[in-house]
């Protein structure tokens, strides 16, 4: 690929759902949702299969249209609103750098930063099914530490490191997610 080509990425495709089965199967309605907002805050363009709005629990047959049951009552069209919303709002999910940020759980918990200039997007993502300290190592250049704002809650938190490189961010339960900006305190 091209130095900044854009991948496509996604949870289940016209052809993984035909032949393997739907994304909420597979993974679970835990698991549906952590790898949703993996694809959207990961560096490409997130793909929307349909029926993932509703989270569709059926296989699609390949050449037949199957219309989507809007009446199906879940969180998932929630979540892409407010995943489609970030994207918007913060440059560094759409066009920002991507770099791995070491963590303490080992491979249960997945960190990475996106950052766009001063535009700066840290996701932490549980893998496993049980709660994990959310320790990451990441300079804090502040000695008033960090203001972070959960996007997808809306919560704001203050985080002193004391001036380190190590953050803690309490517990993450299992195959839970928290997607935060980052500004100077």
């Amino acid at each position: 690929f091209p130095l900044g080509s854009l991948r496509l990425r996604f949870n289940t495709n016209h052809d993984k759902n035909a032949w393997d089965e739907p994304a909420v199967l597979k993974f679970g309605m835990d698991g549906l949702r952590l790898t949703t907002i993996l694809v959207h805050t990961m560096p490409g363009v997130p793909l929307i299969y349909t029926g993932e709005e509703v989270a569709n629990d059926r296989r699609l047959d390949l050449f037949e249209k199957v219309e989507v049951d809007w009446g199906r009552k879940n969180e998932m069209r929630t979540l892409l609103g407010q995943l489609g919303t970030l994207r918007k709002r913060n440059r560094a999910l759409t066009e920002g750098t991507f770099e791995r940020v070491p963590a303490t759980a080992g491979e249960s918990l997945y960190a990475f930063v996106r950052r766009a200039d001063d535009d700066v997007v840290l996701v932490l993502l549980n893998f496993s099914g049980n709660p994990v300290p959310a320790r990451v190592s990441f300079p804090v250049t502040s000695e008033g530490g960090l203001q972070l704002e959960e996007l997808l809650s809306g919560e704001l938190i203050m985080v002193n490191s004391g001036g380190g490189q190590q953050l803690d961010l309490g517990t993450l339960p299992g195959h839970g997610a928290k997607v935060y900006h980052m500004a100077d305190g």
